[in-house]
């Protein structure tokens, strides 16, 4: 896929993934392995695994992931810029005009619309996962708990632990000849790719030192420093996805930095939230607020650069390890959890629904038309929120 591409495909993606890191994942699954049929289930998977366990947005780690797969650093650059750039775009407009005349456009409704039909998009992406990944009755019962768990419980402990429990399980219980592959292929490092990579975070680094030695410690550079250094370290220490993460970014930009009220920051949460793509973009909102478009791009990429470049780390090795056949069979218990973790995203994203007659009817309608009609699901997504615009 060139770079062109794959910037067009993601800046697709970017613009209709609404409903927060699951329904992107399950765009992205259906967009790069059912449609283009360029990256495999298993990869997606994978992608999950690796992402769930770094700092960071999630869903941008995993896009990162994604993009480094199919073209390397450069590939996950321009992955991520562009899956974040329609959001950016949104999100900004939505913050001038909150500013400059105190409301937001009345599109909540069309948005409340979108909602069945996230969910109808990931379970979509179950049933497909399912379908090729769970063959046995225990991998059943390891996507169950797994579901049960995450939505009952859920944080980052529970997640790595869960990973460690299906891994060692499917090692033990699941581990077949037919469970991995017969050619074992030898672990070879792209050692160019490597220094690429090591080079890329020397680079930011100097980036970063350069920044606080050279811009002076006073006045608009001081805000703009402290925009990028603040989300930066946040970015490095969020682990378990963002909604865990808002408690600590109020208690910093409301409480110690004085930035914004709480109702701006209630309402710039909100504003993420009915965007396409990361809820963390939110980021460009508390930005915008204190330094305009400057702030708004700094916290931006703050909040995102530096934990897609652990993801591009971590994807250099990650590649190489789970050749293993070790790895592999661990893998038959990890990947049924990792599809129970998606279904416990269902649930989440159910909470916030408005159920009534239309809402079950939207639901069903959406998985049938992308499962059996595979209807490109921008179509379902417009079609939804519109039908419950004028209907509801």
């Amino acid at each position: 896929m060139k770079l062109s591409e794959l910037f067009w495909v993601f800046l697709r993606i970017g613009s209709i993934s609404f409903g927060g890191f699951m329904a992107l994942v399950s765009v992205v699954e259906k967009e790069l392995t059912q449609k283009r049929k360029v990256l495999s289930s298993e990869t997606i998977l994978d992608g999950i695994s690796l992402a769930s366990v770094l700092p960071g947005p999630v869903a941008v780690n995993m896009v990162a992931f994604a993009g480094y797969e199919l073209r390397g650093i450069r590939g996950a650059i321009i992955s991520v810029v562009a899956v974040i750039l329609p959001s950016f775009i949104l999100i900004y407009s939505l913050s001038v005009a909150y500013f400059s005349y105190g409301h937001v456009p009345a599109i909540a409704k069309i948005f409340e619309g979108f909602i069945p039909a996230v969910m109808a998009i990931i379970a979509s992406v179950v049933y497909d996962l399912s379908i090729k990944h769970i063959k046995h009755p225990f991998q059943v019962f390891l996507c169950l708990c797994s579901a049960l768990l995450i939505y009952l419980v859920g944080g980052l402990f529970l997640t790595i632990l869960i990973f460690l429990i299906s891994g060692l399980a499917g090692k033990l219980f699941l581990d077949t000849p037919s469970s991995v592959s017969a050619d074992e292929k030898t672990i070879i490092w792209d050692k160019k790719k490597l220094l690429n990579v090591l080079g890329l975070s020397v680079a930011i680094l100097m980036g970063y030192v350069l920044i606080e030695l050279l811009i002076p410690e006073a006045g608009i550079y001081l805000i703009y420093k402290q925009i990028l250094f603040l989300f930066s370290g946040l970015s490095l220490t969020l682990f378990g996805g963002g909604y865990v993460f808002i408690p600590i970014i109020q208690q910093l930009v409301v409480v110690k930095m004085n930035w914004l009220t709480v109702k701006e920051f209630t309402d710039g949460i909100a504003l993420g939230q009915v965007t396409p793509g990361p809820i963390l973009i939110s980021a460009a909102f508390i930005g915008y607020k204190v330094a305009g478009l400057t702030g708004a791009v700094l916290g931006t990429i703050g909040m995102f650069m530096p934990s897609v470049l652990l993801t591009i780390l971590g994807a250099q090795g990650y590649r190489h390890i789970r050749q293993s056949t070790f790895v592999k069979a661990m893998y038959t218990g990890i990947r049924p959890a990792v599809i129970g973790m998606i279904i416990s995203a269902i649930a989440v994203i159910g909470k916030t629904a408005t159920w009534n007659w239309l809402c079950v009817l939207i639901m069903a309608s959406s998985f049938i038309a992308i499962v059996a009609f595979r209807i490109n699901i921008i179509w379902v997504i417009l079609a939804s929120g519109l039908t419950w615009y004028f209907l509801n």
